[in-house]
């Protein structure tokens, strides 16, 4: 069966994704004093950016510390394997692989919901917005394809 445009999308999607989480992962992991480096640059130049980005420039120096880099780069690992795995499955072009990355994906739309309403973001909005894109595609395209297909 030949590939949609959305699957072929959503595939690129993911493709792209993994190795930028992958690089992102190690970066922090083996990088870390570096990472921590160029959010204290950052800072620094948001800080004299103007009031509105000293805000940010604060919440930066505040919250990014050795500790929030380590839990990041683990987040990053798993997103990146977690990624991969999700690019592979739908590449194989198998039904079952289609519906373990819709499930996978859904079951975390809650979770992006509650963190979004604790601490708004326009990232995670974006965040959000793919990912309900994704699983509802997915879904209409699971519900809608006939019986006995791969």
């Amino acid at each position: 069966m030949a590939r949609t445009a959305g699957m072929k999308w959503i595939i690129g999607y993911k493709l792209v994704k993994a190795p930028l989480m992958l690089a992102l992962a190690i970066w922090l992991t083996f990088r870390a004093p570096a990472a921590l480096r160029v959010v204290g640059v950052l800072s620094h130049e948001l800080a004299d950016a103007g009031a509105r980005w000293a805000r940010v420039a604060q919440w930066l120096a505040a919250h990014v510390t050795a500790r929030s880099v380590m839990v990041a780069a683990a987040v990053a690992w798993l997103d990146a394997a977690v990624t991969a795995l999700e690019g592979a499955l739908l590449l194989s072009g198998r039904t079952w692989g289609e519906w373990i990355v819709l499930l996978g994906m859904a079951a975390l739309l809650p979770l992006e919901i509650e963190s979004l309403v604790r601490r708004p973001g326009s990232l995670k909005v974006l965040g959000l917005i793919v990912n309900a894109t994704i699983v509802g595609y997915l879904a209409w395209r699971r519900t809608r394809h006939t019986p006995g297909s791969r």
